[in-house]
C-alpha cells in the first residue's frame, strides 16, 4: 500500500511481469532473459551453499567472533551476496524471501504469469535451490573448514579458576586444605565436589 501510488504511475494500473513496464520484480525473483534453467539451477544452488559457508564461519565458536560483532557481519553478508548474485535471477538464498511475495502477486492482479518462466518451471528454482545450497554449503563448511580449527580449551565443571590481580601463581594440590589460620591465597580454586577452597 505505501509504494501502490508509484506502481500505478508506472504501469498505469496494468500489472506485468515481462516488457518495460513489469513491476513483477519488486516483490519476487525472476530470471533474466538470457538464463536458462540450468544456469538458474546453478546460479541459484551456489548462492546459498555461499551463504550458508559465511554463515557457519561467522557463528562457529571456535573462530571467536564477538556476538556483539555478527550482526553487522550478517548485514554487510547479505549486501555483498545481492549486489554479486542478482544480475542473473535475484538472490532469493530462502524460498519465503520468494515463495510468499510470489504468492502475494499472484492473488493482487499479477496472475499466473508470475509462474510463466521455463514453462510454468521456475518457482521450482528460488523454492528448492535454497534448500540445496545450505545442505551443501554446510557440509562444505564442516568438513573443510571447521574440522581444521583448533576447539576452545575444555573447561571443568568441578573447578572453577578464580584469578586475580596480584598474582598468576596457581597451586593445584588436592591433598591440601586452606587453614582458617592461614590467610586467604590471591588465586584459588573453589572445588564444589568437595565443598573446599583449595590453596
Amino acid at each position: 500500500m505505501i509504494t501502490i501510488n508509484q506502481i500505478n504511475a508506472y504501469d498505469g494500473g496494468i500489472r506485468a511481469v515481462k516488457g518495460p513496464t513489469a513491476t513483477a520484480g519488486i516483490f519476487a525473483t525472476y530470471p533474466h532473459d538470457n538464463l536458462t534453467f540450468t544456469g538458474a539451477f546453478i546460479d541459484q544452488t551456489m548462492c546459498t551453499a555461499f551463504l550458508c559457508i559465511i554463515i557457519g564461519t561467522i557463528t562457529d565458536p571456535k573462530n571467536k567472533i564477538p556476538r556483539t560483532a555478527q550482526p553487522p557481519l550478517f548485514g554487510a553478508m547479505i549486501s555483498l551476496m545481492t549486489i554479486g548474485y542478482g544480475f542473473n535471477a535475484g538472490n532469493a538464498m530462502n524460498p519465503a524471501r520468494d515463495l510468499s511475495p510470489r504468492l502475494f502477486t499472484f492473488c493482487v492482479g499479477y496472475g499466473k504469469e508470475v509462474f510463466s518462466h521455463f514453462n510454468y518451471a521456475w518457482p521450482i528454482i528460488p523454492v528448492f535451490c535454497p534448500l540445496i545450497g545450505a545442505v551443501i554449503g554446510t557440509w562444505i563448511y564442516r568438513i573443510f573448514l571447521g574440522a581444521n580449527i583448533d576447539p576452545l580449551p575444555p573447561i571443568n565443571d568441578e573447578e572453577i579458576i578464580i584469578p586475580t590481580n596480584q598474582s598468576n601463581l596457581l597451586i593445584k594440590d588436592p591433598t591440601k586444605v586452606w587453614p582458617p589460620s592461614a590467610p586467604p591465597p590471591t588465586n584459588f580454586i573453589v572445588d564444589f565436589s568437595k565443598s573446599n577452597v583449595l590453596p
